[in-house]
């Protein structure tokens, strides 16, 4: 029979693997409350998704250019959370698939949810002049929208690449390694898009 001594550096590198197993990360087990499953959620904000194999397809990432777009206020339910992808369907049983990658959001999963849905109807502002609606009607940034306006139409862009949603300017992802900036004044309206 072979036995083997455990040395103190082999029981510790042990016990920090077991501990970080449990752990959230960005490869760890992020989790959406088994309550918010089977009930209806609101588009807080625009959202685009890609068609694949019959289904919608969004990552948490948020790939503007993509080109099924869902504006703020669509009613879906959430059916299912495996791992990091949540399964959300509409009234016609339409499939969106949310692929969540903490490493882009850099927040929890379920902060992301609360940052992208609400549990009742959503109403645009009363604020918004008619090209910001046109736009998020749309899910497109044109010069002259509010920032406010802006999150309706495409959503917030990676926290990965804008350490602020405050900042000058924003960068986000129109598809993989494809990107565009937009640029605010200050008043906080959108002075230049760039190409």
């Amino acid at each position: 029979m072979l036995t083997t001594m455990m040395t103190p550096a082999r029981a510790t590198l042990i016990a920090l693997t077991i501990a970080a197993a449990g752990c959230r990360g960005p490869g760890g087990p992020d989790l959406i409350d088994d309550k918010l499953l089977n009930t209806t959620a609101y588009t807080k904000v625009g959202m685009h998704f890609d068609t694949k194999r019959g289904r919608y397809v969004m990552a948490s990432t948020n790939y503007i250019s993509i080109p099924v777009y869902l504006p703020p206020g669509a009613a879906l339910t959430l059916t299912k959370k495996n791992g990091r992808d949540l399964t959300l369907v509409d009234k016609d049983n339409s499939e969106y698939i949310i692929q969540y990658n903490r490493k882009h959001s850099m927040m929890p999963i379920d902060e992301w949810y609360d940052l992208h849905f609400s549990p009742t109807p959503v109403q645009l502002p009363e604020s918004l002049t008619e090209l910001e609606r046109e736009a998020i009607r749309e899910g497109v940034v044109r010069p002259g929208m509010s920032r406010e306006s802006v999150f309706l139409a495409v959503g917030y862009p990676p926290n990965s690449t804008n350490p602020s949603l405050e900042a000058d300017s924003l960068r986000y992802e129109l598809r993989r390694f494809r990107s565009r900036r937009i640029y605010f004044n200050d008043n906080d309206v959108v002075e230049k898009i760039s190409r």
